[in-house]
C-alpha cells in the first residue's frame, strides 16, 4: 500500500467519546495488585541525543547496577524503561546511589506516581553528592552546609563523617538539582 494511502486512511479514523457504560471499573483487589507491582518498579529515562540500543541497555544495566537479585527491564518509549525489581533492597539502593549513566548518558530513576505513564512523569531533577573544598574550619557547620547546598539546589543530606562532625578536607552535601536550569 502506498504511504499516502496509509496516511489518508489514518486521518479518516475517528475516536468516539466513551460512555459510562464503556468505562473500565477496577475492583479493590486489582488496584491493590497494581499498587504492589508499581511499588517494585522504577521508571528510568536515559538522556541521550538519539535513541539508545534497547537490547544493549537491557543486557548491561543489571551488571552496571550490580543487583543481588533479578531485575526485569522493559521498554516504555524512546529512552524510557521500566525496571521491576525482585529485591526491594536493590530498588532502594539504585534510587539512593545515583546518578547512573549508560555510555556517558545520564539515567534518572524515578518512582512511579499514581497512575501516570512514564512519558507523563517529570525527569527534570537529579540528586548527587557535591563536595565543597577550601571551606575554613570555622565554617564547617551544619547551617552553613545547608546554606551552600540550598544555593545549588534542594539539600537532601549532609555527610557528617565517621565521627559525626563536619571536619575534614571538604563538606559533602547531597543536593537535588533541577537539570532544566543552568548550574549555579
Amino acid at each position: 500500500m502506498d504511504p499516502d494511502d496509509v496516511a489518508r486512511l489514518l486521518s479518516d479514523i475517528k475516536l468516539l467519546p466513551s460512555t459510562d457504560k464503556e468505562k473500565l471499573v477496577l475492583d479493590d483487589k486489582t488496584l491493590k495488585l497494581g499498587a504492589e507491582k508499581s511499588g517494585r518498579c522504577l521508571i528510568a529515562k536515559v538522556f541521550a541525543s538519539k535513541a539508545i540500543n534497547r537490547e544493549a541497555f537491557r543486557q548491561q544495566m543489571p551488571r552496571l547496577l550490580q543487583t543481588t537479585r533479578k531485575v526485569e527491564i522493559e521498554t516504555a518509549g524512546s529512552n524510557f524503561f521500566v525496571f521491576e525489581f525482585c529485591s526491594m533492597a536493590d530498588r532502594r539502593r539504585v534510587l539512593e546511589e545515583g546518578p547512573w549513566n549508560f555510555f556517558n548518558n545520564l539515567i534518572i530513576f524515578k518512582e512511579p506516581e499514581g497512575f501516570q505513564t512514564p512519558s507523563e512523569m517529570s525527569f527534570d531533577s537529579v540528586t548527587l553528592w557535591v563536595q565543597c573544598h577550601n571551606v575554613p574550619i570555622a565554617f564547617m557547620q551544619k547551617n552553613i552546609a545547608e546554606m551552600i547546598g540550598n544555593r545549588i539546589g534542594r539539600v537532601e543530606d549532609i555527610d557528617y563523617g565517621e565521627e559525626g562532625s563536619l571536619l575534614g578536607k571538604f563538606l559533602r552535601i547531597r543536593v537535588n538539582i533541577n537539570i532544566s536550569e543552568p548550574l549555579k
